[in-house]
């Protein structure tokens, strides 16, 4: 077992079979502990130098005193999929807006080529079009077309400060409340933000603040990540192969890694796996940044630093399906979708019992819609192994079914869906205002 201090102390401690470790004072409240994943030891002999022992299969157990918590409600602080706009709003604060504050400058240095269907649709508008780009992130959209005059926001401080940088118009806003001029501009750009919303309202809301700002005819691209990571037996890039999944799920159930978290916090394994930079061209929007360690534990309870004030419930207005014409020239398409049925009737829980945010394995099938996906921030110090324990964060997800997308949109009104298609593991709409 590693032990580091956080002034860079490193001590190794070999731990014999049938061995108990305890751990008190300093040693599990200030040195920081885990077990290194790999496939061999350097250890000391019997003759007094050091020999190599390779590892087999080990189990180990933890056991942490809990005070205070009765066993029903151990799992209390896993997070679960809010029933409520305060409790959405405090779940959107720590597992989205702090997180992009947090990893802003490695998830710019992720995303630098535009993909080519977005390209397609900002080259399409006429010259002079007045563009809003809500949650834009580091701006990789802007100046694709230079006719055209651009606007940018995102709710990241950190994210805005690096368009500021590049020398876009940017500012500070949240996509539930964009305070720009109602019915001006022609077009709007909203990529892989609606998919952070927590509840429907939330996300009713998004689209509706969207459409406002847009001019009768103005046309919105809207993305938001699918549940169905294959399409017509062709997987998206946010999945490996099927010989690779299984033996990624078997990795995740039969090795640990262990540190001390809250005492009501359960840990959870994840599983990063590197990615050749070439295959990476046109990469799926929401990937997780990738380390060179093949796992590390991850927190599912973070605690929160910042709040953000509930809105208020939003009244949506609901029209008849016949308003609306699909234009779509894929529409029969068969999407092949990586879930199970009970997966997707995940919205017929009992309201009694709040479902569980589950922490998503990277690069595999999506179990539930409503996930946590983990970022794993990659450290900049020599002490990498035990930094990487406290640098993996987890971003809320509300994945979209197929068709799910279109029917929010046509749930606000005042809008036609144009096209829909589905984009590397992603749902894609243009709407136009009505």
């Amino acid at each position: 077992m590693e032990f580091r201090h956080p002034d860079g102390r490193h001590l190794s401690v070999l731990l014999p079979n049938l061995s108990v470790l305890v751990m008190t004072g300093e040693s599990r409240y200030v040195w920081s502990h885990g077990i290194t994943p790999r496939k061999s030891d350097i250890i000391p002999s019997k003759e007094g130098g050091l020999t190599l022992s390779q590892r087999g299969l080990r189990t180990s157990f933890t056991f942490r005193k809990i005070t205070g918590v009765r066993p029903e409600n151990i799992d209390s602080a896993q997070p679960s999929v809010p029933t409520d706009n305060h409790s959405a709003s405090q779940l959107e604060s720590q597992h989205v807006h702090q997180v992009y504050e947090e990893i802003a400058e490695h998830f710019s240095g992720t995303r630098h080529t535009p993909w080519p269907h977005i390209a397609d649709f900002l080259h399409e508008q006429a010259p002079g079009s007045l563009l809003a780009d809500i949650g834009c992130g580091n701006g990789k959209y802007f100046g694709i077309n230079k006719s055209l005059f651009e606007l940018g926001s995102d709710r990241s401080f950190n994210l805005a400060g690096i368009c500021k940088e590049r020398g876009y118009q940017i500012y500070v806003g949240d996509v539930l409340a964009v305070p720009l001029r109602a019915g001006v501009f022609d077009v709007c750009l909203c990529i892989a933000v609606i998919h952070h919303m927590s509840t429907q309202e939330r996300r009713q809301k998004a689209v509706a603040e969207l459409l406002k700002i847009l001019r009768p005819g103005g046309k919105a691209l809207i993305y938001v990540w699918a549940i169905e990571q294959e399409l017509n037996k062709i997987k998206s890039k946010h999945l490996k192969d099927k010989q690779n999944t299984q033996q990624l799920e078997e990795r995740v159930s039969s090795q640990l890694l262990m540190k001390d978290t809250h005492p009501c916090a359960s840990d959870i394994i994840d599983v990063n796996e590197d990615t050749n930079l070439d295959e990476k061209k046109h990469v799926n929007e929401q990937e997780v940044g990738y380390s060179k360690r093949d796992t590390g534990v991850i927190n599912s309870a973070l605690e929160s630093k910042h709040t953000i004030q509930p809105l208020a419930d939003m009244q949506s207005t609901q029209s008849s399906n016949d308003r609306y014409k699909m234009c779509d020239n894929d529409a029969d398409r068969q999407v092949e979708c990586c879930t199970s049925d009970d997966v997707l009737n995940s919205s017929s829980q009992a309201k009694d019992k709040p479902q569980k945010l589950e922490v998503h394995i990277n690069r595999t099938c999506f179990k539930q819609q409503d996930v946590l996906v983990p970022w794993q921030l990659k450290s900049k110090t020599e002490n990498q192994d035990a930094d990487n324990l406290q640098n993996t964060f987890h971003r809320f997800y509300h994945v979209f079914r197929q068709g799910e997308l279109e029917d929010l949109c046509r749930s606000v009104g005042c809008c036609k869906v144009l096209k829909s298609y589905y984009d590397q593991g992603n749902w894609a709409v243009i709407v136009e205002k009505q």
